[in-house]
């Protein structure tokens, strides 16, 4: 089996034609030997271990920890976005140069790496994201990258399809980056998305709406774009073990303000099942 660090090594070698530096916007290329990138001008991003890509000059501290990429990765284990994750599938062909703009714990971009032909690469500002997405690297075909969306380390018309899964976005630099032909995959909540989570956070703490609307998002959008598809996920996830509801409270930031006791008490709770409302906003320039 080949470390990690050589195949971020041979997925860099096959498309270091799509990458420029984040602090020039030169070329760059591989050094091999020293597990690193450099640019034309000497600027210099290692490789880590566990087989990540460095493209910052310092990592960022965001308020996502590792108990939240944990709590993530076992929902996403238990099948909480598998059909959101198929949706995304069906809307990509493969041989497509693919990015996730905010990877998170990397989940979206395994699974659609397991069922299509794609090269892909999950950019994200957390490390700890990052390395936890590196355990689903494969031969030649995912990388994953520490890196700003605000400053994408990739060249003008690089990329086939971009997702943007319940994350922020920087429509400029997507506009930059994707093919003329290219599309935007973006996944939003719609206004009953984890509805019960929701409720049951604003009881405990009067600073949380229990009510939620796209509107603004998708206005937002419109002063970008105006080719946008509009799809619905709708569907509910069964919390029927203690696991599920600790990790389901764990993974989402409307818990961020709660304590322990409060944790406790959710699992305890008569919340057995949670509503899944999303859109996924097919976007084209």
């Amino acid at each position: 089996m080949k470390k990690k660090t050589d195949l971020a090594i041979e997925f860099l070698n096959k498309y270091s034609d799509k990458f420029r530096c984040p602090l020039c916007s030169s070329d760059i290329f591989i050094l091999p030997a020293e597990k690193s990138v450099q640019c034309e001008n000497h600027h210099t991003f290692d490789i880590s271990k566990k087989g990540s890509l460095q493209l910052v000059n310092k990592f960022v501290k965001t308020e996502y920890d590792q108990a939240l990429f944990t709590s993530r990765t076992e929902m996403m284990a238990a099948g909480l976005f598998k059909p959101v994750f198929s949706k995304i599938a069906e809307n990509i062909q493969d041989d497509e140069f693919v990015i996730d703009a905010g990877s998170g714990e990397g989940s979206a971009l395994i699974d659609l790496a397991n069922n299509k032909k794609v090269a892909a690469v999950g950019f994200d500002l957390s490390n700890q994201g990052i390395q936890a997405s590196t355990r689903g690297l494969a031969e030649g075909n995912l990388l994953f990258v520490v890196g700003n969306l605000a400053n994408l380390p990739l060249k003008d018309q690089s990329v086939d399809t971009i997702i943007n899964l319940l994350s922020p976005a920087s429509y400029q630099e997507f506009k930059r980056v994707l093919k003329t032909d290219g599309q935007i995959l973006k996944i939003i909540p719609n206004s009953q998305y984890l509805h019960e989570i929701r409720e049951f956070v604003a009881e405990k703490n009067p600073h949380i709406n229990s009510t939620y609307e796209n509107t603004d998002v998708i206005k937002n959008l419109q002063e970008h774009f105006s080719q946008i598809e509009v799809v619905d996920i709708n569907y509910n996830f069964a919390l029927n073990t203690p696991e599920l509801k600790a990790n389901m409270f764990g993974m989402t930031p409307l818990t961020w303000s709660l304590d322990e006791e409060i944790k406790q008490e959710f699992i305890k709770s008569s919340i057995d099942n949670i509503t899944i409302d999303l859109q996924m906003l097919k976007i084209r320039k």
